[in-house]
């Protein structure tokens, strides 16, 4: 199994209470959120190639203060611990920006010039880039980004934060 993105909608408060706990107590919260919540939203192994279409670079290197990168990874890590999973999150103010510049993303640009061997050449995770066709690929990645941007827009209309899990 490899890894995979899970987005969770949820209140400031919600973040704040996360924000108090040790890393497996922080683990078993977000798992226990997750099974019991329908506002969840996973990105499956695509996470890494979404990250390089929005930013040009791989998730593994986050863009401080770049909107399309928090997009993926969010704005802050709950636990600044390479050896740990990743969980991130994005408080309700940051996730309007986040949806901002979702919206005014050019996908149909960026899908045009998806080039997968760029993709292989940089590590972008998984290593899908050079086995699938092309059209078929470029049709993953546009559901994935129509699909983040939705929920970036309900959370926003909700005013809620996120909460991501890479593991």
């Amino acid at each position: 199994m490899g890894m995979i993105a899970c987005f969770q909608m949820v209140d400031n408060q919600c973040i704040n209470q996360l924000l108090e706990k040790d890393a497996d107590e922080l683990f078993e919260e977000i798992e226990e959120m997750q099974e019991d919540d329908d506002s969840v939203l996973d990105l499956d192994k695509l996470w890494d190639g979404l990250h390089f279409l929005l930013t040009g670079v791989t998730a593994c290197k986050p863009i401080e203060g770049n909107p399309l990168s928090e997009s993926i990874v969010g704005k802050s890590r709950f636990i600044d611990d390479d050896d740990s999973d990743f969980i991130a999150y994005s408080f309700s103010e940051n996730v309007v920006e986040i949806s901002d510049a979702l919206r005014d993303f050019d996908i149909d640009k960026a899908i045009d010039e998806f080039q997968p061997k760029e993709f292989r050449r940089n590590d972008i995770y998984p290593d899908i880039w050079t086995h699938g066709d092309k059209e078929s690929l470029q049709k993953e990645l546009r559901e994935s980004f129509l699909e983040l941007k939705s929920f970036y827009e309900k959370a926003v209309e909700y005013k809620k934060g996120i909460v991501v899990s890479i593991y």
